[in-house]
């Protein structure tokens, strides 16, 4: 799941022509998921692409990016679809409040697998195995077995 959104200004609207991309947290047109939604902009869903975006009319700037609803729907599709969990490339652009979707998702990945016997595991790796991401941890599933080890 992305943490991130990408940017198109000098545009009236999703599915309008745009001209250029603007700024970013990190790159132009990329802005961190922790950034959003800016000042201004309106946060809308898009019922034909089953997409979430913002929209500031005042700077024609669009941002498509992933809400934290956005984050849970997804969650049910991982549910309804029997997959094992979800991951990110990078972890630094999630907010550290209420509004983080990486642990919103993890606590409702968690109830779903305790719900099926399995359980949500966060295991900490050596840096070398995670390049390029800034954070330390990578999310797994392992099966609940009496005297199963960590």
């Amino acid at each position: 799941m992305p943490l991130y959104g990408r940017a198109f200004t000098n545009t009236t609207g999703i599915g309008q022509s745009f001209q250029g991309v603007g700024q970013g947290s990190w790159e132009a047109g990329v802005w961190d998921y922790k950034d959003l939604p800016h000042a201004g902009a309106q946060v809308h869903y898009d019922q034909e692409s089953g997409a979430t975006y913002s929209y500031d009319g005042n700077s024609k700037t669009l941002v498509s990016y992933d809400t934290l609803d956005m984050a849970k729907t997804k969650v049910q599709y991982i549910k309804k679809k029997g997959l094992g969990g979800a991951m990110w490339w990078e972890l630094s652009g999630d907010r550290q409040d209420g509004g983080s979707i990486v642990t919103n998702v993890r606590v409702l990945l968690v109830l779903l697998h305790l719900k099926k016997g399995l359980l949500f595991h966060v295991r900490r790796l050596p840096q070398e195995r995670l390049w390029p991401c800034r954070r330390r941890f990578l999310l797994t599933n392992r099966s609940l077995h009496r005297g199963s080890e960590g």
